[in-house]
């Protein structure tokens, strides 16, 4: 054979596979394919929110008729301070799916970032796509003062709406995904919603929304609990008009005027309630009512639902903010800050000792997310199918912390479904997460063959799956997160 044909030959295989091309509602567009996976991103959901779109519900985009290059992410949405991104032409999204792909489940993924950081590409779902044979769809949405400003003039031009854009992005990308999933590869009558942190939380958001009634069929919340504290719109109203006060503006026309950074560094200046910035609000027509109160009284959009916590939420949260540790007597300031008449009972429930910056990290992970996360566990388990696990590394890799070990952090389990891990027993673990997730968006049911069985949440019920490498077993979420104590202070104040 001739040398040039052999070079040629041997060119055509490590060359990439060719692109391929997939006609949406929208017009066509051109993704990437291998033998492991197909992605498509930057695909536009909703016409840039820009100009006189700013603060206004996401509206269609523009059709096109040339195909697009969808081989790289869109913008992401304008930061927190700090961080780089200003462009507000961001709702974006991306499309993986295995190689071959008919009639599969799609998981919608909402990332985190409490609301104020983060884009859909901050995770690579290729190869949970793969291992999971599903499609997955990852999105930005608008963040903070862009995605949640609450203002009576917004009300008042748009029909009691303000405070819960980025929660409406989400839900007109649902939307996309319904009328285009087929042509993917996916079932449009089989979504499930998925996230972690302010990304569970907008699960918590969509399932108390009437407008996401019946644009996803299964639910899963990391690290989300739909009890949490949300700000409801009278609080988020102050701090809008706060807000219009800071930048000397007193109309739309001039707040619409401002750049992007201009906006940011003034929200960052505005003082808000400890246990939130800017983020989504109940009491309007988006989330009519307190997530929490959606779910207690039944009112949610009811599909299956798995709710999952990790052991030592806040101790990465806590290191991070306080990076030289805390003093008992800032600890005492910190609780009373968030507590108020009630910091006394739980500063003698939760003592400083001897370092303080674990016990307040302890704390919060025992109110804000295991207990709110239980709760959401004994208030959706009657009603609808649930399931409930809390992810119990000891080592989870991450970052060393000089204070305390960081154990089973915030987001350490999206290195288990999204990532590779080192080690042969935290890769097992992370290939039995990935096929809990996968059967559950497969059929609402975790459970599946070579799967430890993971028995449904019951009302009443407060033990739950432990996951951590090498062994199974349950623990008592609620005596481990001191949940009686949380629930006595809630029902006194």
């Amino acid at each position: 054979m001739p040398k040039l044909l052999v070079l040629t030959l041997l060119a055509g295989l490590l060359t990439p596979c060719p692109v391929a091309t997939v006609t949406t509602t929208d017009g066509p567009i051109h993704g990437t394919v291998t033998a492991n996976y197909r992605s498509y991103q930057g695909i536009p959901y909703a016409a840039p929110p820009v100009g006189a779109l700013r603060w206004r519900p996401p509206e269609p985009v523009q059709p096109w008729t040339q195909t697009l290059d969808a081989t790289a992410p869109g913008n992401a949405c304008p930061q927190a301070p700090g961080e780089p991104h200003t462009d507000e032409n961001c709702l974006y999204l991306n499309v993986s799916t295995p190689p071959e792909a008919h009639r599969l489940p799609v998981m919608v993924w909402l990332h985190g970032g409490s609301f104020i950081s983060g884009a859909g590409n901050d995770i690579d779902p290729r190869s949970f796509a793969a291992k999971a044979h599903v499609i997955v769809v990852t999105l930005n949405y608008r963040l903070g003062v862009l995605g949640f400003l609450a203002h009576p003039a917004l009300d008042a031009e748009g029909g009691d709406q303000s405070g819960d854009y980025g929660i409406q992005d989400q839900q007109a990308a649902l939307r996309w995904v319904k009328a285009n999933a087929a042509a993917f590869g996916g079932d449009p009558g089989n979504v499930t919603l998925f996230g972690q942190s302010a990304g569970g939380a907008s699960v918590c958001m969509n399932l108390a929304s009437p407008g996401a009634a019946g644009l996803f069929q299964r639910a899963i919340t990391e690290s989300g609990g739909c009890l949490a504290p949300e700000p409801d719109k009278a609080i988020a109203e102050r701090n809008g008009t706060a807000l219009t006060a800071q930048l000397g503006c007193t109309d739309l026309v001039c707040l619409r005027s401002k750049t992007p950074d201009e906006l940011l560094a003034a929200a960052a200046a505005i003082p808000y309630s400890p246990t939130y910035s800017w983020h989504p609000v109940w009491g309007g027509s988006v989330i009519p009512v307190k997530p929490a109160d959606a779910f207690h009284n039944g009112q949610f959009n009811r599909v299956p639902l798995l709710v999952s916590s990790n052991r030592d939420e806040a101790t990465i949260l806590i290191a991070q903010q306080y990076p030289d540790g805390i003093t008992a007597d800032q600890y005492a300031q910190l609780q009373t800050g968030v507590f108020k008449a009630a910091a006394p009972q739980v500063l003698a429930h939760y003592p400083a000792g001897d370092n303080p910056a674990l016990t307040f990290a302890r704390s919060t992970t025992d109110w804000f997310f295991s207990c709110t996360s239980l709760g959401t566990d004994q208030f959706a388990s009657g009603l609808v199918p649930t399931y409930a696990d809390e992810f119990a590394d000891d080592n989870a890799p991450g970052w060393p912390n000089p204070l305390f070990p960081l154990g089973a952090y915030h987001g350490a389990e999206l290195q288990y479904l999204f990532g590779h891990l080192d080690k042969p027993a935290q890769q097992a673990l992370a290939d039995r997460m990935i096929g809990y997730w996968s059967r559950f968006a497969w059929t609402g049911n975790p459970n599946g063959p070579g799967l430890p069985a993971w028995p449904r949440f019951r009302p009443g019920d407060v033990a739950v799956p432990a996951f951590a490498p090498g062994r199974s077993q349950t623990v008592d979420l609620a005596a481990e997160h001191q949940c009686a104590f949380w629930a006595a202070l809630s029902a006194g104040h």
